[in-house]
């Protein structure tokens, strides 16, 4: 689920990525409704897909879930996200939470020991960098300009996706700290691209300047 979704929606930018305005608009439209469309099918379709169906991952999530947040032999400092039950509206409601967590925790005040603090250091280098991105937004390269470049799409679906995953599922930073792994990468990339275009921007700008 994590791969196929933003890599069809890539490939979908990419293969019109030449094409008119208007015909580049209305087949990145079309194409995108077709994966969610295949993305619904799969929702609604539990005997298709045996245990990788929707019904089954959930049910393994609250399983992995329950047991990190239960289970005594796991030893380290656990989080909790607030969820009650695993009914759909639950599992929409801890999104915001689950992706923050993944991405920038554990806070440097939650960390236990030794590697929990370099954790910790990390999600404030982080959490400093994606503020700088944001308030940069005004001065710099516009965010709806990054969503014309279609590895900057893949890697934020693809990160907000896995990244909602990992932290529904953790339960114990230390677990959060190896699964977020296949994140990190993608994420970083995503704050240096924005703020490497900018650095570029506004060098270029300042080239200009000169020459006038």
């Amino acid at each position: 689920i994590t791969v196929f979704f933003p890599i069809s929606i890539m490939i979908v930018f990419l293969l019109n990525k030449h094409k008119p305005f208007i015909t580049k608009i209305i087949t990145r439209l079309a194409g995108s409704a077709l994966v969610l469309g295949l993305f619904f099918v799969y929702l609604n379709n539990s005997n298709l897909f045996g245990e990788f169906s929707a019904n089954n991952i959930v049910e393994t999530a609250e399983i992995i879930h329950s047991d990190f947040q239960n289970n005594e032999t796991y030893k380290g400092k656990k989080y909790d996200l607030g969820i009650t039950d695993f009914s759909p509206v639950s599992l929409i409601s801890v999104i915001p939470a689950a992706i923050v967590t993944t991405l920038f925790r554990p806070f440097i005040w939650e960390a236990g020991n030794v590697l929990m603090i370099l954790n910790g250091l990390e999600s404030l280098l982080l959490l400093y960098f994606c503020a700088k991105m944001i308030l940069t937004v005004q001065k710099g390269i516009p965010i709806k300009v990054l969503f014309t470049q279609e590895y900057f799409i893949f890697s934020i679906i693809y990160v907000l996706i896995l990244a909602y995953f990992v932290g529904f599922t953790s339960g114990l930073f230390g677990i959060l700290a190896r699964l977020k792994a296949p994140v990190l990468p993608f994420f970083v990339f995503i704050l240096l691209y924005k703020l490497t275009k900018d650095k570029t921007s506004d060098n270029q700008v300042s080239d200009r300047e000169k020459n006038i």
